[in-house]
């Protein structure tokens, strides 16, 4: 056998060994001995993909390099370094070897319009993305994967009728669990947890082991209010995975509905005890706390909850609540001014800000935050019946009655506001008026807790 034989002999034989530190070792003697382009070639791709298995990123790198100088239109060596520096996480690197190898690939190879479609999702280029998937497609029209790629991306982009025809394609072509939880998911954010519940069943079917496919379906219960079901749900992902957080939470709030304090706290704290970085838990415990009078547990858990989330518009309300709750109106007011800022628009939080005011005898300054909710909502009877009071309060009676009348149009059936137009009434010196406000305030309250009923009369 001459040198060249026996060189490609070991060439062959290496390619065909498993890897191992011997192969490297016998890779890097045969370079020593050859210069024949082919043969280095040949050698280096087998070295650079024998690091690149072994992880040893920054070896297979520097091979490649090697490589590309010395052949720098080979398609497949800048396709090799982009999957390498894929693995390190270095994305940008690798969009740029990926998209060399499609530029210099004129037969069209569909792993490289896959990975880089991969990348640029990665990316958020959704539409090179995009691109590069429905390419991939048209190269390759029945790789189920490459279907459920393209419709992650097309999730990202609110493309949700377009995403859902690709996980049912895929769903035809390979229908593995992780396909139905995905397009679970995705019917969830449609809010049609009837065939998002369907999928996690199908999901479990396949695979019986994630806990993430209970604890989805067990949520989906609670948005259609299937408590009974959804309970069951977050024992088994609790089972399956002890130490995570979010079933715990779940749990918890099933059992604050069921009026089951200690239980629901309990679970919070395991919530808690996994990641002590969602406010949504201490936000949970807190309520659960204040639900039970615990309000200095509840006012702790409410400040930790502001630490991690200063814009969380619930918790100002809570912690709002917890300083009217102690009479404590000044503290009150400085947290409702917070939530309006936080939130705007919300009617309510200018109602409870005049309420306070009234606790506080400050009513030339509750005028302003009603008269922003009988701008914005003219059929608001609470802020006209809160306006007449801060009225009737300075002495201003045609004022007060104005706004009691229009309360009193807008909601004909509630006695406080006869009460409070009555009051009005007796001070401007009208008797008859008064009492038949009276009258009928006292109606209203002995049939308010009567319900309509059906007639079976014929």
């Amino acid at each position: 056998m001459d040198s060249e034989d026996w060189l490609q002999s070991e060439i062959a034989r290496l390619h065909a060994s498993a890897d191992s530190e011997e192969v490297i070792d016998d890779i890097e003697t045969l370079l020593l001995q050859t210069d024949t382009f082919s043969y280095v070639f040949q050698l280096r791709t087998r070295l650079a993909i024998l690091y690149q298995r072994q992880q040893n990123y920054e070896l297979a790198i520097n091979q490649y390099n090697i490589l590309i100088d010395l052949k720098e239109h080979s398609p497949g060596s800048y396709y090799n370094r982009g999957i390498t520096y894929y693995a390190m996480s270095d994305f940008e690197r690798a969009r740029a070897d990926f998209e060399k190898a499609v530029e210099l690939d004129w037969e069209e190879d569909f792993s490289y319009y896959y990975n880089l479609g991969m990348v640029c999702r990665v990316l958020n280029d959704t539409a090179r993305a995009l691109y590069c998937f429905d390419t991939a497609i048209r190269l390759r029209e029945n790789d189920a994967l490459t279907y459920y790629q393209r419709a992650r991306v097309h999730i990202m982009m609110d493309n949700e009728d377009a995403a859902l025809t690709d996980l049912n394609t895929t769903i035809e072509l390979e229908p593995e669990d992780y396909i139905f939880y995905e397009r679970a998911l995705l019917y969830a954010r449609r809010e049609q947890y009837e065939l998002a519940i369907q999928d996690c069943s199908s999901a479990i079917a396949l695979n019986d082991s994630r806990a993430a496919y209970y604890h989805e379906r067990g949520y989906y219960y609670d948005q259609l209010k299937l408590f009974e079901q959804s309970m069951p749900d977050y024992h088994k992902a609790i089972e399956l995975r002890p130490s995570w957080s979010p079933p715990y939470n779940n749990r918890g709030n099933l059992y604050l509905k069921d009026e089951q304090y200690e239980k629901a706290i309990q679970d919070y704290n395991k919530a808690i005890e996994f990641n002590d970085q969602k406010p949504l838990y201490y936000h949970n415990r807190g309520f659960t706390y204040q639900k039970i009078g615990q309000w200095i547990l509840a006012a702790q858990d409410y400040h930790r909850c502001l630490e991690l989330e200063p814009d969380r518009a619930q918790i100002y309300y809570n912690m709002m609540e917890y300083h009217i709750e102690r009479g404590e109106y000044k503290w009150a007011l400085q947290v409702c001014r917070q939530l309006i800022e936080n939130d705007p628009d919300d009617s309510e939080h200018y109602i409870k800000m005049a309420l306070i005011l009234w606790e506080l005898k400050r009513y030339e300054e509750m005028k302003p935050f009603l008269q922003h909710i009988m701008d914005t909502d003219p059929d608001h009877a609470e802020a006209y019946n809160m306006m007449g009071l801060a009225q009737y309060r300075q002495g201003n009676l045609e004022e007060a009655l104005m706004h009691y009348n229009r309360a009193i149009e807008l909601a004909p059936t509630t006695e406080l506001y006869f009460r409070n137009r009555s009051l009005v009434y007796k001070t401007m010196r009208k008797p008859i008026e008064a009492a038949q406000d009276r009258l009928t305030a006292d109606r209203l309250k002995r049939y308010r807790h009567l319900r309509p009923v059906p007639d079976d009369t014929k």
